[in-house]
């Protein structure tokens, strides 16, 4: 197969509640609920590099949103455009 570069980028973030000091990367997530959309490849490779979190697994992003924003939830990893458009239109 021959693959062409990728057109666009989607990082991955970690959304997090006002309330919490807001972990600075994946390592600051032990001992956290953190929420993963079910069947993403990023819920896959989360799940297998760190076994210590306290995984809740989503059928949606605006489910997982929605858990963080009324504390069922510490956080949730999500595409940053992603998260942004749903936060958008939740509101």
């Amino acid at each position: 197969m021959s693959f062409t570069r990728p057109y666009i980028r989607l990082p991955a973030v970690i959304v997090v509640r006002k309330d919490l000091d807001g972990p600075l990367n994946m390592r600051d997530l032990d001992g956290h609920k953190v929420v993963l959309i079910k069947g993403y490849a990023s819920s896959e490779y989360v799940k297998e590099n760190y076994p210590n979190l306290d995984v809740l697994e989503v059928p949606d992003l605006e489910t997982g949103l929605r858990m963080v924003s009324y504390g069922l939830s510490d956080a949730i990893i999500a595409t940053n455009a992603a998260a942004l458009f749903i936060l958008s239109v939740m509101v």
